[in-house]
């Protein structure tokens, strides 16, 4: 096997679980799944090491994990010719794969091509346009690195065509998801649940959702079991109700447990054109492979997987939504109305590891 090494953000299961569990927040759920997914399977085709980014690295010293870096505040401890340049070294990697979202990564991963004969291979999971928040210093950086970038005859894995046209690489390996199932038991509560994961800041919906939902309980509502449960990152307020709780950031396994135990799942987030060309919600490839029913809007890529199998939502609205949960969420009956999800033989044919395994050995040619 080629030796290669992976610079990333995302930690090993259980020091993600870890940090969860001692009320720290660390990287963006997706990107940790989407990435350990991704060194799940270039392991089984290179001999892989992969270093993690993170500043957590004093908490998580408990762990004698040699490969994390700290990176408070962002400082590139990676190019102070130090530890990882010597991993690197020693390890003589044919390819550097990196987060390219992740700046320290990308500067990183482009010192250790230009001192040794490796090749860096860009990972890019979305726009960085698209993401909320970043500074306009951050995305000229951006840009500056991935010139850079271009100079080499590199390979690299994106997320999809979009994404490749946002950033003008024309040969790519497109991966949206990489479906590895989890055999994790169902969360059992008290009283039915509807359940959503995901960003909560307005742009992707779920605050509307909850708006129409509170309304809904107040209203048409009032005398259903039903609660509203919800996990994910950045913060919320809405007005104080009984039947909803927020869950705060989960591990993977806990989020697929509530997936599972719920009489439905939502994604609720508008349809943008811009968007969702460029960005996929990876929460419906979780909600396609675990969960009993969906109800969501239709995103492009997903419709051929979505129209069979869920619920749709045409419309992001307070009204829409407030109309779906009195028609359809009342009580089992009217659950039975929404279509039951029988997705995941056919995720897993696209997306799951015997398909993506072959792909990837061809594209890398090993």
């Amino acid at each position: 096997m080629k030796n290669a090494i992976y610079l990333t953000t995302s930690l090993k299961e259980e020091e993600h679980t870890f940090l969860l569990n001692e009320g720290y927040t660390p990287c963006n759920p997706s990107n940790q799944n989407y990435h350990q997914r991704l060194i799940n399977v270039l392991s089984k085709i290179f001999s892989l090491t992969p270093i993690s980014f993170t500043p957590y690295a004093d908490v998580l010293s408990s762990f004698s994990d040699p490969y994390l870096i700290s990176n408070k505040k962002y400082i590139d401890y990676f190019l102070s010719k130090k530890r990882t340049y010597k991993v690197s070294k020693n390890l003589r990697p044919a390819y550097i794969f990196f987060d390219g979202l992740n700046l320290s990564a990308f500067k990183s991963a482009l010192y250790l091509a230009k001192k040794g004969k490796a090749l860096p291979v860009l990972i890019l999971t979305d726009n960085p346009n698209n993401i909320s928040g970043v500074s306009s210093f951050y995305l000229s950086l951006f840009q500056k690195l991935l010139r850079q970038y271009k100079k080499f005859p590199s390979p690299s894995i994106l997320l999809n065509q979009g994404v490749a046209e946002a950033v003008n690489i024309p040969s790519y390996f497109a991966l949206p998801f990489i479906a590895l199932k989890k055999n994790v038991l169902p969360q059992k509560r008290k009283k039915p649940y509807l359940y959503y994961s995901g960003n909560l800041l307005e742009r992707f919906g779920f605050p509307t959702f909850l708006n129409a939902f509170i309304n809904w309980k107040e209203k048409g509502g009032k005398d259903s079991p039903l609660e509203l449960l919800y996990a994910g990152h950045h913060t919320l307020t809405h007005t104080a109700n009984k039947d909803v709780q927020f869950l705060g950031e989960l591990t993977e396994e806990e989020n697929i447990s509530f997936i599972e135990g719920a009489k439905c799942v939502l994604n609720p987030r508008p349809l943008d054109s811009t968007l969702d060309k460029e960005s996929i919600p990876s929460k419906v490839f979780e909600y396609l492979m675990y969960a009993k029913k969906i109800a969501s809007t239709p995103h492009p890529s997903l419709r051929k997987f979505l129209s069979k199998n869920s619920y749709l939502f045409y419309e992001a609205s307070e009204e829409t939504f407030y109309r779906f949960l009195d028609n359809y969420c009342k009580n089992d009956a009217t659950f039975a109305e929404i279509p039951e999800n029988n997705a995941q033989k056919d995720i897993e044919k696209e997306l799951g590891i015997d398909a993506v395994l072959p792909l990837l050995k061809k594209y890398f040619n090993v």
